[in-house]
């Protein structure tokens, strides 16, 4: 079975018995690695609900991190994944599903390049009409996309903003 990592403010509701103004995020750090053969890791919301998931914002990787994912099951959040200021060579994230978002599935700033490649996303079943906008959302950055499958998202698939001169993003395919 999966490695579940679960996302609960739980302790931290308020009295009108809605959760707090802040949010649980996993941040990266230093290294952090799932691979194919290991089995699937799982980040999620306790409340399993992007319209209520007030507990979980979403996977955050710092400058400093040095990240392979693969295998990564993430939904019920805010934004799923970001990616701000990469400072390794070789960011891969693969063979992942990224579904039920509020904003964005995956977020790249600035940085060096990150590769992303044949991931499945997906905005979910059952989200209000103004969550799920972007699937990729690109910022002064020279990623790698490709052999990726975009789906039903409310804006875009793909959107890039001031790419880098020497950007070397392709179409999802």
């Amino acid at each position: 079975s999966p490695t579940r990592i679960v996302a609960s403010n739980s302790s931290s509701i308020d009295a009108d018995g809605k959760g707090n103004a802040g949010l649980v995020d996993f941040f990266v750090e230093g290294i952090y690695t799932s691979s194919l053969t290991t089995g699937a890791v799982v980040f999620e919301s306790a409340a399993k609900d992007a319209l209520n998931a007030d507990d979980w914002g979403g996977i955050w990787l710092e400058p400093t991190a040095d990240v392979n994912f693969a295998d990564v099951d993430v939904g019920y959040a805010t934004t799923l994944l970001n990616c701000r200021y990469v400072a390794w060579s070789g960011t891969l994230i693969q063979s992942s599903h990224f579904h039920h978002f509020r904003d964005t599935a995956i977020r790249i700033e600035g940085g060096k390049p990150v590769e992303v490649r044949g991931n499945v996303i997906e905005r979910g079943v059952g989200l209000d009409p103004d969550f799920g906008a972007r699937g990729i959302d690109l910022k002064e950055c020279s990623p790698y996309i490709h052999g990726n499958v975009i789906g039903g998202m409310r804006e875009r698939g793909i959107v890039s903003v001031n790419p880098s001169s020497y950007c070397n993003t392709m179409p999802a395919q």
